[in-house]
């Protein structure tokens, strides 16, 4: 949905020679007729049009529940727009430039869209499904379960010699016979196929204690093809005369429940093994890339010292330029090898006194620190050690040198930097770590600071200041892989705050 006619042609014409079918209308009220009357895989949605926006599309899309995923596209500054469409139901938002390098992003965003959606739509139905079964089995034990049995064991506890004195549905007892005093033989030959072991360990320890014992697991491998259904029991002391004289169950199939469950698993497996692949491609693929990097600027080096007397001033520049381009390009794998990293290196967790880190941080910028005339002042609670955290060593270092560093890179002309660095427990959350770099540099608009942290993104132009546009993502993907949050404030010409919250432990599972 595009109402601009020559962009329009261009987007179609970019996915038409990716080989996609394309259909474009120009204003949201005909895109959603569009909705009822074809079947899309994905729809891109302007945020600026005629008749109906981009976010009143989505909007209503959802409330009629169309399941087909939705793109916003925006223009340069208008990512409100896209985070409220986000927040509305939409899978993705793409940013418009003037130069229309975003056509060049459309296959990955498509790939990664559908790829989402897919899994999603498979882990919504088969979350639906152990739903469903949820359902089905808890009218069953609202109402009666699908097995109630009594066994009579001997004073001695000898389970082979149990028998059965009644049963219900399912377990063999003839129509019409009544449940008390019927003895149908011994429980092991009455249903030899059954898996005991959990069972007779259950019903052993009730005997004996007169507890009530839930959720044991049990299977019935006697069935046809080689099927098992699965069994969840209760099992509670039978008593006559006030003595325990054997054990009784209620059991209810779970067999449903047990293989929906599987699915769930699976399914979060595959998801996981993808966002795994994901992020080995992009170590592999930096690493692999900065040996012919090394090489081109190792012959730059050896054309200039060697051969700079017989190249003009034209090509002295045209050399420089190649070598310039060569070493950002060599900066830029350096920082996508570090971002892939952060979720393929398995961490190496220990308790850490952040004093440490944040030392070691600051030497390895000593020699930018004097470049820029600046100062670096590290404020502690009085008469109060550092804070001690467990994380990672190596990725502590990295995220105070990535935000020191970026606090002296962004300073203001003929303003020396000043960075302050402050850690402290959280006042406002137990166990947790609060730590905060404040510099007065260039700062920045406020409407940029959720942008700020995503790849690639740059809110001054590279002619003004050096980078690839990696660090504060690299610091936003350490903290969230130690299960933290990270927040910037800052004001054009006044400096820049940013806030990163840590837990003091490390959750067994994992963090998010």
């Amino acid at each position: 949905m595009e109402d601009d006619s020559g962009a329009a042609r261009l987007f179609s014409k970019r996915l038409q020679k990716i080989g996609y079918a394309v259909e474009t209308v120009g204003n949201g009220k005909e895109g959603l007729e569009k909705f009822v009357s074809g079947e899309f895989d994905i729809v891109f949605v302007d945020a600026v049009m005629p008749i109906m926006g981009g976010v009143e599309v989505i909007r209503v899309a959802g409330s009629r529940g169309y399941a087909v995923p939705i793109v916003m596209l925006t223009g340069t500054g208008d990512e409100r727009t896209a985070v409220e469409a986000i927040k509305l139901g939409a899978s993705d938002y793409i940013i418009k430039d003037v130069d229309g390098c975003y056509l060049d992003l459309l296959p990955s965003v498509i790939e990664k869209v559908l790829q989402q959606h897919r899994l999603a739509e498979e882990n919504k139905r088969a979350l639906e499904e152990l739903r469903e079964s949820e359902e089905r089995f808890r009218g069953i034990i609202e109402t009666t379960h699908d097995y109630y049995w009594v066994l009579k064991i001997d004073a001695a506890g000898d389970f082979s010699k149990a028998v059965m004195l009644a049963c219900s549905k399912g377990l063999g007892v003839p129509p019409g016979e009544s449940m008390e005093d019927l003895e149908v033989g011994c429980a092991r030959s009455y249903h030899p196929d059954w898996s005991w072991k959990n069972l007779e360990e259950a019903c052993l320890k009730v005997f004996a204690t007169g507890e009530v014992i839930s959720n044991v697991q049990s299977a019935r491998l006697d069935l046809p093809e080689n099927a098992t259904e699965y069994f969840s029991s209760e099992i509670f002391p039978f008593k006559k005369g006030g003595a325990i004289i054997g054990v009784q169950g209620l059991s209810e199939e779970i067999t449903q429940r047990r293989k929906a469950e599987e699915k769930v698993r699976l399914y979060s497996e595959e998801l996981k093994r993808s966002n795994a692949d994901l992020e080995r491609f992009a170590f592999v693929a930096s690493h692999d890339l900065q040996e012919p990097l090394r090489k081109v600027v190792a012959f730059c080096d050896l054309i200039s010292n060697e051969y700079s007397s017989v190249l003009d001033e034209t090509g002295r520049d045209y050399l420089r330029r190649i070598s310039q381009s060569t070493m950002r390009m060599r900066d830029l794998v350096d920082d996508l090898l570090q971002y892939s990293r952060v979720g393929a290196r398995t961490k190496c967790l220990g308790q850490i006194d952040l004093g440490k880190p944040i030392a070691e941080a600051l030497s390895n910028l000593e020699v930018r620190i004097a470049q820029s005339g600046g100062k670096v002042v590290v404020e502690k609670e009085t008469d109060a050690p550092p804070p001690t955290i467990e994380a990672d060593r190596f990725q502590m270092v990295r995220l105070f040198q990535n935000l020191v560093g970026n606090a002296l890179k962004f300073h203001r002309t003929g303003v020396p930097p000043v960075v302050r660095v402050t850690v402290k427990k959280d006042g406002e959350r137990e166990g947790f770590v609060k730590i905060k770099v404040e510099d007065n540099g260039i700062g920045f608009d406020e409407k940029y600071s959720s942008r700020i942290f995503a790849p690639f993104e740059r809110l001054n132009p590279k002619s003004q200041f050096e980078g690839t546009g990696l660090g504060l993502a690299i610091c936003h993907k350490i903290v969230r892989s130690h299960g933290g949050s990270i927040a910037a404030e800052g004001r054009p010409n006044e400096g820049a705050t940013f806030t990163v919250v840590l837990p003091e432990k490390q959750a067994e599972t994992g963090p998010a």
